[in-house]
C-alpha cells in the first residue's frame, strides 16, 4: 500500500483545521507526503512513476508557489498514471472544466476532502482480519478516459411525479436503438427504480461499480446492440449517503466504457446534483403543469446559479401536455428566460402500464404519442 501526496501551503499544513482537518497532525500521518514546495511535490510525482517512491494518489489544496490548479495538471503531466484530484473550498464550473482539460481524475471540495481523508485514515488503521473482506475503498483507481468525448444526459427535476423515470427508461432504449453504446445510472439513491422499469438489461449496482472499477468494463462487455445497460441503486439504502460524494468518480469510471451516459435523479436535492451537473453534456429539466412544478424548477435554477454552474446546456421538458393545459411551452420558455423547452405529449395509461410491468423497450417501440414526442427531444439535444 502507497503513501498519498498532499500538496498544501505552509500554513495549512501547520494548521489543518484551514482545510478543514481539525485535530489533526499531518506530520504524525505517516501514510501522507505533505508538500509545500511545488518542485518537490513534482519530483515526487516522477519518482512514483519509477516506483521509486509508490504514491496511490494525490490531494492537491495549494502550494506556496504555484496555483493548485497548475501543480495538479503539472503532476498528471509527470505521471500519467497518478490519479489526481483537486480540492478546492467550493469546486465551480470552472475549476471542474479546467480540471478536465488538464485529465484530473476529479475536483474534491473541503467538506469531500475531509471525508476522503477520513475514510482512508480508518481504512488503513483497520485491523486486518483474514476471515473478513478488508474495507471496501470506494474510490476507484485512474482509468484512462477511452472516449473523453463521452456524451452525458442528466434528467433532472425541482419536485417529483414529473415523469423523469419514464422519460429515462424510454430515452435509453430510443438512445441505444441509434447507436450510442448506452448505459442508464440511477442516481435516486434511495428509491430508484430503473432496474424494473427497464426490465432485463445488463446491470450492475452502484455500490458494486464503485468497489470493483473492472466491473464497469464487464458490464460494457455485456452490452447488447440496441438495448441499454444499468447501474442501478445500491443494494443497501443505507449506503445512499456514503456513495452520493463519489458519484462524479463513477461518472468518469462510465465514461471511459460508454458513448452515452444516461443519469436519472432523485427529486430531493443534494450535493451530488451540483457534481452531476458540472458534468453533464446536457441536463434536461422536467416538469409538469402544476404551478408547484413551475416554481420548483426555478428555485432549483436559482440555486444552480448561486453556486455558479453553467446553465448553457440546460434544456427543459413540460410533460403531460394537452389541449387545454394550464401552461405551454412558451410559457415556461418565458419564465426561464427564452430557455429551450420541449413539449412531451400525454401518453395516457399506457405509459404506466408498460413501465409498470417493466416493459420500457416494447413502449420505445410503440407509436404512444409520450414516446414519439421524446424522440422528437432527443433528434434536437444529442451529438
Amino acid at each position: 500500500m502507497g503513501k498519498i501526496l498532499l500538496g498544501a501551503d505552509r500554513e495549512s499544513i501547520l494548521h489543518p483545521g484551514l482545510i478543514g482537518l481539525d485535530d489533526v497532525q499531518l506530520d504524525s500521518v505517516d501514510w501522507l507526503v505533505p508538500e509545500t514546495d511545488a518542485s518537490k511535490a513534482r519530483e515526487c510525482a516522477r519518482k512514483a512513476a519509477t516506483e521509486e517512491g509508490r504514491l496511490d494518489e494525490a490531494w492537491i489544496v495549494s502550494s506556496d508557489d504555484v496555483s493548485a490548479i497548475n501543480l495538479a495538471a503539472a503532476l498528471r503531466a509527470d505521471n500519467g498514471t497518478l490519479p489526481v484530484y483537486l480540492v478546492a473550498a467550493s469546486p465551480s464550473g470552472s475549476d471542474v472544466s479546467r480540471a478536465s482539460q488538464a485529465a484530473l481524475t476529479g475536483t474534491l471540495s473541503l467538506p469531500e476532502f475531509c471525508e476522503r481523508f477520513h475514510s482512508e485514515r480508518r481504512r488503513r488503521s483497520a485491523p486486518k482480519d483474514p476471515t473478513r473482506l478488508e474495507a471496501l475503498r470506494l474510490v476507484p483507481p485512474m482509468v484512462p478516459k477511452k472516449d473523453p468525448s463521452a456524451f452525458v444526459l442528466s434528467v433532472m427535476s425541482g419536485s417529483g411525479g414529473v415523469g423523469k423515470s419514464a422519460v429515462a427508461a424510454t430515452a435509453a432504449f430510443l438512445c441505444s436503438r441509434r447507436g450510442f453504446k448506452t448505459v442508464v445510472v440511477d442516481c435516486d439513491l434511495q428509491f430508484g427504480d430503473m432496474g424494473h422499469a427497464l426490465g432485463k438489461v445488463p446491470s450492475i449496482s452502484i455500490d458494486e461499480a464503485l468497489e470493483d472499477p473492472s466491473s464497469a468494463t464487464s458490464l460494457s462487455a455485456a452490452a447488447q446492440d440496441g438495448v441499454p445497460s444499468l447501474v442501478s441503486a445500491p443494494k443497501r439504502l443505507e449506503r445512499s449517503e456514503e456513495l452520493c460524494s463519489h458519484l462524479a468518480e463513477l461518472l468518469d469510471l462510465l465514461a471511459a466504457e460508454f458513448s452515452l451516459v444516461l443519469v436519472n435523479t432523485g427529486s430531493t436535492w443534494t450535493e451530488s446534483h451540483a457534481q452531476l451537473l458540472e458534468r453533464s453534456s446536457c441536463a434536461v429539466f422536467m416538469l409538469d403543469q402544476r404551478a408547484s412544478s413551475v416554481r420548483s424548477c426555478q428555485h432549483a435554477l436559482d440555486l444552480c446559479l448561486r453556486l455558479g454552474i453553467a446553465t448553457g446546456s440546460f434544456v427543459y421538458a413540460l410533460n403531460r401536455c394537452k389541449r387545454g393545459a394550464l401552461f405551454t411551452a412558451m410559457d415556461i420558455a418565458n419564465v426561464m428566460h427564452g430557455a429551450q423547452v420541449f413539449e412531451l405529449k400525454e401518453g395516457g395509461a399506457e405509459v404506466e402500464e408498460l413501465l409498470g410491468a417493466g416493459l420500457a423497450e416494447e413502449l420505445a417501440s410503440s407509436r404512444n404519442d409520450f414516446r414519439a414526442s421524446v424522440s422528437a427531444m432527443l433528434d434536437e439535444v444529442l451529438p
